[in-house]
């Protein structure tokens, strides 16, 4: 059981290591377009909030 255990949480480190790298080079590539996008919309419900009170 505790192999198993150790298996999976190496699988799943694996993994989130491989997605984080495809992130960052996604990320280079377009020039955090993503991170971009999230801040736009933060700003914009931060505006909302300033407009309604």
């Amino acid at each position: 059981m505790l192999a198993l255990a150790i298996g999976v949480i190496i699988t799943w480190r694996l993994a989130d290591e491989k997605e984080s790298r495809r992130k960052d080079r996604q990320a280079e590539r377009d020039d955090d377009a993503e991170l971009k996008a999230y801040n736009e919309m933060l700003a914009q419900a931060a505006e909302n909030d300033r407009r309604m009170g």
